[in-house]
């Protein structure tokens, strides 16, 4: 692994754990085991790096769930393939950076992140109008295919399915559900509205 890889991941750790805040460039080059002039070398300011960590994250995971979407498969199995994907997404991060706290809602540093840095914000920004745009064209094709009824518009279906995406962590914390569970279950009753 390289210095600047080694960086990203310690700076991924301690930034989840602790905060943009709390976390220092000292620490995170202790964790390293490089000085913090080594870590000057690859970014100059602490806010360079976090946004490199942040929108990191962002990209691999929007890769994770889009790659779903544009699998070749019935519709069907590419939103529940999808859920999956974001099942996994969310444990990695409850059984990395969680602290055992089931109840935690994980996007609490991703919103932060987008909150409070513009750049973080754009990015973010650009992952979901090319998810919608992917969405939106998977459920024309699943419409020509009659997997999906006609009526319904794409853009709204598209829509729809990022609130679900966006919203299960909130419905799980707050009906204290199993996360992977509702996610299922409410992507289940999705599928039973919109199919033809």
């Amino acid at each position: 692994m390289t210095t600047r890889n080694l960086i990203l991941e310690k700076s991924r750790e301690l930034f989840f754990k602790k905060g943009y805040i709390e976390t220092s460039l000292s620490e995170i080059a202790k964790e390293c085991n490089i000085s913090k002039g080594g870590l000057y070398y690859y970014f100059e300011r602490k806010e360079d790096l976090y946004i490199e960590t942040i929108t990191s994250i962002l990209e691999e995971n929007g890769k994770a769930v889009l790659s779903c979407i544009e699998k070749e498969s019935c519709f069907e199995n590419a939103i529940f393939e999808f859920i999956e994907q974001a099942i996994l997404i969310r444990n990695r991060y409850f059984s990395k950076y969680g602290k055992g706290e089931e109840k935690t809602v994980y996007f609490g540093p991703f919103s932060d992140a987008i909150k409070k840095f513009p750049k973080i914000w754009e990015f973010n920004n650009n992952i979901y109008e090319n998810a919608i745009d992917k969405l939106v064209n998977r459920i024309i094709l699943a419409q020509e295919m009659g997997e999906v009824k006609k009526e319904l518009d794409p853009h709204t279906l598209a829509i729809h399915f990022c609130s679900i995406f966006e919203g299960l962590p909130l419905v799980s914390y707050y009906t204290n559900k199993k996360f992977d569970d509702k996610a299922r279950m409410v992507i289940g009753s999705f599928w039973e509205l919109i199919k033809n």
